[in-house]
């Protein structure tokens, strides 16, 4: 059976179609046949309920291999690659998860914070091992191909330890995101196989950073207060605790901290702490304080570092950023920049250079910076105080003309850049809705 009889019987409806032939066809026909006949997810189940040849067919089907299911009050909704379903009935995720389980390399598990208002809701919802069926599913159902687990405002019991640690175990991507943990430091005990590892406003987060984590490459650790709309956990990572943990994480390449800490001497402690991992590649850093350039200094013995983010820091010059020679990337929020353009020439190594929030550029300093950065490939200006009007982007062509990349500009127009013909050297992007200006 060719590719074009495939079409044909794929493009026939549900009702037309005969299933009672399906297992004398081709796999590969039949493939073709279930990615392209309009079936749900339910019915891809039942299909593979009915023999070990057409369950693993239905898997192939499945594009990525990725999981999730958010619960809403009563109800489960669940994506499964392309696939949605929503549904009460725990007999339903089970049959999912039995059928596609094994061969899942990525699984969300959420309560929904649209339903969620408060904690004791999520104790409620949480402590009730009948709602931990999913988790039992997973432990019984998903193999050694599941490397990513997400969990998302969620209370973990110490009923539930056990079931989890098996699952922890097969991990090399861990995110935990509003996740109340009891304090049990078994859980993570073991767990050689991270690579991952992201605590966002996690109640014991130091129970985690007390493991070694021997292959740890990426870590996210977010510690301040978050919206009205959820209450924050209880955060017991303290400044003492995170440093001590990053310390002992020297393999890291990619790191983002966000912390409330409300002097610079803080701050300073958590750079210097940071110079430990000399392999680090990306950086970024919320700060909920206002920090000065002199503060970043610790950074310049990162030799490694290709990105930077940084908040609410004021230059009074760019000098620090100068030894930074594998710099490319530099992303700056609510920053005070120097009034003298010709200081950025210390970050002539970069390609990109995104400002958010900063304070307004005139359109003579935004053509010397672009003037002093003759790498620049992008740069991208988030601020309605900044407008380019057309001389300043007359200025700003002549500048990077014959440059050997394009320059591409993304920020707000005082003209109407979308009839400006694009050239060569310069592409534009806008940020920002024309029609306000």
């Amino acid at each position: 059976m060719d590719a074009q009889i495939c079409d044909q019987l794929a493009q026939q409806g549900n009702d037309e179609f005969d299933f009672r032939n399906l297992q004398n066809m081709p796999e590969d026909c039949l493939l073709e046949i279930f990615s392209k006949v309009s079936l749900e997810l339910m019915d891809l189940c039942s299909i593979g309920e009915t023999s070990q040849r057409l369950k693993r067919i239905v898997r192939r089907v499945i594009l990525p291999k990725s999981f999730c299911v958010t619960i809403v009050g009563s109800l489960y909704e669940v994506s499964l690659g392309k696939y949605n379903h929503t549904t009460d009935k725990k007999r339903d995720i089970k049959r999912i998860l039995k059928i596609f389980g094994p061969c899942l390399t990525t699984l969300s598990i959420s309560i929904s914070s649209a339903w969620l208002c408060d904690l004791s809701l999520l104790e409620t919802c949480t402590h009730s091992k009948e709602d931990w069926f999913v988790l039992d599913a997973v432990n019984r159902y998903c193999g050694n191909e599941l490397k990513s687990l997400s969990m998302n405002n969620v209370r973990i019991s110490e009923d539930f330890t056990p079931k989890l640690k098996t699952v922890f175990k097969r991990l090399e991507t861990l995110h935990l995101y509003c996740v109340h943990i009891e304090e049990n430091v078994s859980l993570f005990a073991g767990l050689d196989a991270i690579v991952e590892l992201e605590l966002a406003w996690v109640e014991n987060g130091a129970v985690a950073l007390q493991n070694p984590f021997p292959r740890l490459e990426r870590l996210t650790c977010c510690i301040d207060e978050m919206t009205d709309a959820i209450q924050t956990p209880h955060m017991d990572l303290s400044l003492d605790v995170f440093c001590c943990a990053v310390s002992r994480f020297v393999g890291l390449k990619k790191l983002n901290v966000r912390f409330t800490v409300d002097d610079e001497t803080g701050w300073t402690s958590i750079l210097q702490t940071i110079t430990n991992c000399t392999e680090l590649e990306d950086l970024r850093v919320t700060n909920m304080c206002h920090l000065s350039s002199a503060s970043l200094q610790p950074l310049q013995r990162l030799k490694s570092l290709r990105i930077l983010e940084l908040w609410n820091v004021s230059f009074d010059n760019l000098e620090v950023f100068a030894p930074m020679t594998q710099l490319s990337e530099l992303v700056l929020h609510n920053c005070q920049l120097p009034k003298n353009p010709d200081n950025f020439r210390h970050l002539a190594q970069l390609t990109e250079l995104l400002l958010h929030g900063c304070e307004s550029i005139g359109g003579k300093v935004l053509v010397e910076i672009v003037r002093q950065l003759v790498k620049l490939e992008e740069l991208e200006i988030h601020d309605v105080r900044t407008l380019i009007d057309g001389k300043t982007f007359s200025e700003i062509l002549a500048v990077v003309s014959g440059r050997p990349k394009t320059l591409t500009l993304n920020c707000a127009f005082a003209f109407d850049w979308k009839k400006c013909n694009e050239t060569q050297a310069v592409t534009l992007l806008s940020t920002f809705d024309s029609e306000v200006f």
